[in-house]
């Protein structure tokens, strides 16, 4: 329970440990007052995923622990799991904040080591669609290389025989292919009787 009445050894004790934290963390500290102060907690690349906010009652550490925020930006962090496992490191009598901060530092590691999983998963995945797209595309040219007519020549015109004496007109025909307009001039083959 927090007492209005600050006890010297609890002060000195709170001064301590915000010297000490603000030596250890010196880039991420950032002091608010005398008895209430802040320190990022970053990932290995140094972007703030989540902030300490720390407030010494007059009753730490010697009955209470401190209050603190937590502030993060990553909807993955496990809240509930981190206060868990700071209510339980606080024993009466005895600082707790580098405790905190190293649980806070692991979540974030454990937030981390998790993405680089599962960009790695997600990678994984992109290569092989690509390598499934690619034999699909591989497959779809052969397809169309046996689907392709096989050219015929003027030998094999030259085989026909056409006992009229009409011109024979040859048109192109195929898919997406129209006959040609009916004023471009048309192609002749000469009859062979």
């Amino acid at each position: 329970m927090a007492t209005d009445v600050m006890n010297e050894e609890d002060l000195e004790e709170q001064q301590e440990e915000m010297e000490n934290m603000q030596s250890m963390y010196e880039e991420w500290f950032s002091d608010i007052s005398e008895s209430m102060y802040t320190i990022a907690v970053p990932d290995e690349n140094n972007h703030i995923t989540c902030t300490l906010k720390i407030e010494y009652p007059y009753s730490y550490p010697s009955t209470d622990p401190p209050l603190f925020e937590l502030i993060y930006n990553d909807y993955e962090f496990d809240e509930e799991n981190v206060i868990q496992k700071m209510n339980e490191c606080f024993e009466a009598g005895c600082p707790v904040v580098t405790e905190w901060y190293i649980i806070i530092e692991e979540e974030v590691v454990r937030l981390q080591d998790e993405k680089q999983a599962n960009e790695a998963i997600l990678s994984e995945q992109r290569r092989t669609n690509q390598q499934r797209r690619e034999e699909a595309r591989q497959q779809q040219s052969e397809q169309k290389e046996d689907e392709r007519p096989e050219y015929l020549g003027v030998t094999f015109w030259n085989s026909f025989t056409v006992n009229s004496d009409r011109p024979l007109i040859l048109y192109s025909v195929g898919k997406k292919k129209n006959p040609p307009p009916k004023n471009q001039q048309n192609v002749r083959l000469p009859l062979y009787k």
